[in-house]
């Protein structure tokens, strides 16, 4: 195992011009500070990036998107079963549903529609 061995730092002064031993100088501290503000910093930064915002209930306006509302057309829509593509609960069930949810919403909202229609190729 080659390599060097640290040697103790020395300063002069006995008889017989010997050289006492030193113990080594303690570690600066304004590293320790700097690494703490550091981790304070990237703490701070990290606990606003993932801020979760309150969440909306169901009964705010329409203008506004809420999860609670959200979640209940989900549910309604998994009450219809597996929807695989082609079966019934799909093509029937999920469509009728979905029809109902935007009948309920009333005449005043708006609705962006985009309609696919597969042509077998």
């Amino acid at each position: 195992r080659g390599g060097t061995r640290a040697m103790p730092r020395t300063r002069p002064g006995k008889a017989g011009g010997q050289a006492e031993a030193t113990p080594s100088s303690p570690q600066p501290r304004h590293g320790r500070a700097a690494a703490a503000a550091w981790a304070a910093v990237v703490l701070t930064c990290l606990a606003r990036h993932w801020h979760v915002p309150a969440a909306v209930p169901a009964t705010a306006g329409p203008e506004v998107f809420s999860a609670e509302r959200a979640y209940a057309v989900v549910e309604d829509l998994v009450g219809c079963g597996p929807r695989y593509t082609g079966e019934l609960e799909n093509e029937i069930c999920a469509v009728d549903r979905l029809r109902a949810q935007i009948a309920a919403a009333g005449a005043g909202a708006e609705l962006e529609v985009d309609i696919q229609r597969v042509s077998g190729h």
